[in-house]
């Protein structure tokens, strides 16, 4: 994402193709969803803001051809102290890479004249929402007139749910962010500019989730502060309460045991400080739940600590105590731990609870085992829900905006059948695309007896027609409690049951990474038997009281905004919800 070249300055400098105009973006216009939005901004080098600059025109260019936007005639070039950039152009841009940008300056004093190549082309992509180059200015005397030089570029994606931060190595950057949130970024931190895409999520802890990209390793650290966020909505589950540490030696040079007693009240303010960009947690409090760092013996398995946590009996208790309070409980224990996930359990034999798999039909007229689902981000479902947890894969869009739709594939059966596999050998095609077939695991459950049922086939009569919902994967986890041994390693979403009754939703973090093996063992830790794994990656997502825990962060928020559009999710919720 960071790019320098050298410059050559003219009055005026001639582009090499013939010059087409180009139309400017507009925000949710039709016909512009397969283009290429580009957004030029420029900022001075000279550490000053540079005020009423002219500028004749900007033109970008390809390989193959030459587009100009529409600008004003004047600016005030800002300094990248604060973070901020002075827009000149927001277009469509009709090639698929841009290889230098021309300033004509005209006969003005005070004007930007000059070429800037970029050192590899910035190539464009439809699927994302956009590009932005960042092009430093710099003052220079030339024939008695003072004119502004193209010195430096830097380019980035941008996405809706982030802001830019413009950052030159020459100069300090302190930058005021939404939630009252600074970032501080100190010269010489980085080789040459820089643009920052930052966004924020509130995920229902004290403070949010920081997602600063790229993720690049600087020179020297920056600081981030973030003030605490006021969440007025009553929560309608159950806290992880005060983990209670598990007792074993502390080993050498270990960490001691930092906890948030779901009576003390938090800090205002939060800092965290890092030469490393990418995600952020200021810590982890979740209506009660505890900061938890390691201080169990070590083990071969990386995963071992979140285990251990899970499976100490006094631990065992408060999620006991939890499920007889409200029938769902959530914990949060495992984010700061391997295999960084979150974790959601509901005792459904509890009257109160429901469980469930909402969709919604298209309304196309096909065959009812074909049935074509709209693709809804996660939070659709989130109203009057204590959890709700992403489902299988599904065949059709990508999932990256409204109104794309798609088949379910597998076994699932909600009210009615709307999985596509489950006809003959279990696999079938629709209008010549072939959806995963092949065998199965299946979970079903019953809405009058409460009961759950387990079975793996190519062929769904397997699970009785008798259940009232069902869900299925072609991953199994766990299988009469032995593990599965497929070591892939993702973002994953995942569901498991206990032989009393509980079923478990696990979902990873923002940025936590994980593998089926890995997840057993956490599965084991809270009792299951069986479990298995949903769909991952961009599609992992959790919500708790219809607050999404775990956006997309990275550079598949970029294409996908902070959540997927999935096509169902499996929901936790009390009866007549």
């Amino acid at each position: 994402m960071l790019m320098l070249t050298a410059h050559a300055y003219a009055d005026t400098v001639n582009p090499p193709f013939y010059v087409q105009p180009a139309s400017a973006y507009a925000m949710g216009a039709s016909g512009q969803q397969s283009s290429h939005r580009l957004r030029i901004v420029l900022n001075s080098d000279d550490g000053e803001t540079a005020n009423q600059v002219a500028l004749g025109s900007v033109t970008v260019c390809s390989k193959t051809a030459c587009f100009r936007p529409e600008t004003a005639h004047q600016y005030d070039v800002l300094d990248t102290s604060l973070g901020r950039a002075t827009m000149v152009a927001d277009f469509i841009f009709p090639d698929t890479a841009v290889d230098a940008i021309y300033f004509d300056s005209g006969a003005a004093d005070r004007s930007i004249g000059g070429k800037i190549a970029l050192s590899e082309p910035l190539q464009l992509k439809s699927d994302y929402s956009g590009s932005e180059v960042m092009v430093l200015v710099r003052k220079t005397s030339a024939a008695s007139r003072t004119k502004f030089v193209p010195t430096g570029v830097a380019t980035n994606l941008l996405r809706d749910t982030g802001v830019s931060v413009y950052y030159s190595p020459k100069f300090a950057t302190q930058a005021s962010l939404a939630f009252g949130t600074s970032l501080s970024i100190p010269a010489a931190a980085t080789a040459g500019p820089q643009i920052f895409n930052v966004a924020q999520h509130d995920t229902g802890e004290d403070f949010p989730l920081v997602d600063i990209y790229p993720a690049v390793q600087l020179s020297s650290s920056f600081t981030i502060k973030a003030n605490r966020l006021e969440h007025k909505v009553a929560p309608m589950i159950s806290g992880s309460g005060q983990l209670s540490p598990t007792p074993a030696p502390k080993p050498a040079k270990s960490s001691n045991l930092m906890q948030a007693s779901s009576d003390a009240t938090p800090e205002a303010e939060a800092t965290s400080t890092s030469a490393r960009t990418g995600v952020v947690r200021f810590g982890v409090n979740s209506k009660g739940g505890a900061l938890r760092q390691s201080n169990v013996l070590a083990t071969p398995n990386a995963w071992a600590n979140c285990v251990a946590d899970l499976s100490y009996p006094a631990n065992q208790q408060i999620i006991t105590n939890g499920l007889a309070a409200t029938g769902t409980e959530y914990i949060n224990w495992c984010i700061p731990l391997a295999p960084y996930v979150h974790i959601g359990i509901t005792n459904i034999l509890d009257s109160r609870e429901r469980f469930s798999l909402p969709h919604v039909f298209n309304g196309r007229a096909e065959l009812p085992q074909y049935a074509r689902l709209n693709l809804q981000p996660i939070t659709y479902w989130g109203p009057h829900t204590q959890m709700l947890i992403n489902g299988f894969v599904w065949e059709g869009d990508s999932g990256t905006s409204d109104g794309q739709t798609g088949f379910a594939d597998g076994y699932e059966y909600d009210a009615g059948w709307f999985g596509d596999n489950r006809v003959g050998g279990g696999a079938t095609s629709w209008q010549g695309v072939d959806t995963p077939g092949g065998n199965k695991i299946v979970m079903g459950f019953n809405d009058t007896n409460k009961t759950i049922q387990w079975g793996e086939s190519s062929v769904v009569e397997v699970v009785p027609i008798s259940v009232h919902h069902m869900v299925s994967s072609s991953t199994s986890i766990m299988k009469n409690g032995v593990c599965g041994n497929d070591s892939l390693t993702n973002r994953w979403s995942a569901l498991g049951t206990t032989p009393t009754g509980r079923i478990i939703f696990i979902s990873s973090t923002s940025d936590g990474q994980t593998s089926a093996a890995e997840l057993c063992s956490v599965f084991k830790a809270l009792g299951a038997n069986y479990a298995l794994r949903l769909d991952g990656g961009p599609s992992a997502a959790m919500t708790i009281d219809g607050k999404l825990l775990n956006p997309i962060t990275g550079l598949a928020s970029f294409k996908y905004g902070s959540m997927r559009h999935i096509a169902y999710p499996l929901k936790i919720a009390y009866q007549g919800w």
